[in-house]
């Protein structure tokens, strides 16, 4: 399964992004080859609707797992017809840290 997280860097120590639409990156995990890849979100500096199409960009790197600070109603709405399920984690955490966490259980879904 592929797991996004919204981060503020390009290694799994980046600390989480809180904001989902303006998020500068993407860390994509892949849990069964445990690898990281990270995308740079092209629409973190759009003028509007920065939150839908962040979750488009998502949905086309076929995570079915999101894990974000905050996330916004419209992001929300285009999260849930992607059917992505999507978790809250808070921004003092790195992504790796993010990653262990959910592999426990120990995150909350939005």
């Amino acid at each position: 399964m592929k797991i996004c997280i919204t981060c503020k860097g390009k290694t799994p120590k980046s600390p989480v992004e809180k904001n989902f639409g303006r998020t500068p990156f993407l860390a994509l995990y892949d849990e069964e080859k445990k690898a990281f890849e990270f995308v740079e979100n092209t629409h973190k500096d759009d003028a509007g609707g920065v939150g839908p199409k962040t979750a488009q960009l998502i949905a086309d790197t076929g995570a079915l797992v999101v894990i974000t600070g905050m996330i916004g109603d419209n992001a929300r709405k285009a999260i849930d017809i992607a059917e992505i399920e999507t978790y809250k984690q808070s921004a003092e955490a790195s992504v790796e840290e993010t990653i262990e966490a959910f592999q426990k259980g120990d995150l909350k879904k939005f």
